[in-house]
């Protein structure tokens, strides 16, 4: 059995599609698996132990070329798109698939031999992922929704070696992401820190373009702090060996949740993205804004909460 599966979307995304394909292989051992993968996200499936194959699809005319060339050489058995909302992207890569059946949600048309729209499911976006399987088996659906990120010996080796530097128990904190409306307030970071200052060990992590607010955490404080800024399969080394990660709502929850690492999560004020992208370690906590559309807590509520972690 040839499968194809789509996800072109956020790195996140990716890592909570990760549990389709391993139950996939429960069902079928001897299946071959393609992920059709986005140019920021490719390097998940990539590594992943149950994936046969990669194919990297870049948005662009040249990049629907190339693509409709790799996928004419083979035809697969099924398509599946797990995307729960309606994409024209995924309408126009399914015109250009070869395959036996397709699944996926008929949100705009009946794109997909078999609709996902009428299948109960939970809200959390692996168990959105794993419906397929409801049409394959529906005898064999997985309980452990968990997704799985496998790091390469090689980063693993290179990421150790980084790690002799860092204190042995470490808390990793992510001071921003993408999304500014999802980064703190400089001086709320620096009440925790200097609450937790002597009880606690941190490693900041950050993405390079708000390396100045970790270079202002570090002026405000007046100590050189621990940091981490590298690859996601690096950054997946350093939480994989933390005790605790505290972050807003990105993908570093679910990468905690691959390793079952604690997790403090802080979400905006939205219902379903709340539920769709809660935290799967077995101990979480997660934390609402007081707005909907910017982080916005009471200080003192992240520090309880990493007092109840310890």
């Amino acid at each position: 059995m040839d499968f194809l599966i789509v996800q072109i979307g956020r790195i996140g995304d990716m890592i909570l599609t990760t549990p389709l394909f391993s139950g996939l292989k429960q069902l079928y051992p001897d299946s071959k698996i393609t992920v059709l993968a986005g140019h920021s996200n490719y390097i998940i499936p990539k590594y992943n132990e149950h994936v046969d194959n990669t194919i990297i699809f870049k948005k662009s005319i040249g990049g629907y070329l190339k693509l409709f060339l790799e996928l004419r050489k083979r035809k697969f058995d099924y398509w599946i798109d797990t995307k729960p909302e309606y994409s024209s992207t995924s309408t126009k890569l399914l015109k250009i698939g070869r395959f036996k059946k397709s699944i996926g949600y008929n949100t705009k048309g009946d794109y997909f031999d078999y609709d996902l729209t009428s299948i109960e499911s939970g809200k959390h976006y692996t168990e959105i992922n794993l419906l397929p399987l409801r049409i394959l088996d529906k005898s064999k659906i997985p309980t452990d929704i968990k997704p799985e990120l496998f790091i390469p010996q090689e980063i693993e080796i290179k990421t150790n070696d980084l790690l002799k530097k860092y204190p042995a128990e470490y808390v990793v904190f992510n001071l921003s992401v993408k999304d500014e409306t999802r980064n703190w307030k400089l001086q709320d970071i620096a009440k925790i820190y200097e609450t937790f200052n002597g009880k606690l060990n941190f490693v900041f992590q950050f993405i390079e373009k708000d390396r100045h607010i970790f270079d202002e955490l570090s002026a405000l404080i007046g100590e050189k702090l621990n940091y981490f800024n590298g690859g996601i399969l690096e950054l997946a080394c350093v939480v994989k060996n933390s005790k605790l990660v505290i972050t807003p709502d990105t993908s570093l929850v679910h990468i905690a949740a691959s390793f079952n690492i604690p997790v403090i999560a802080i979400y905006h004020d939205v219902d379903w993205n709340i539920k769709r992208f809660a935290p799967l370690s077995d101990k979480s906590i997660s934390i609402i804004s007081e707005e909907k559309n910017k982080i916005l807590v009471n200080t003192d509520k992240i520090i309880e909460a990493i007092y109840k972690m310890l």
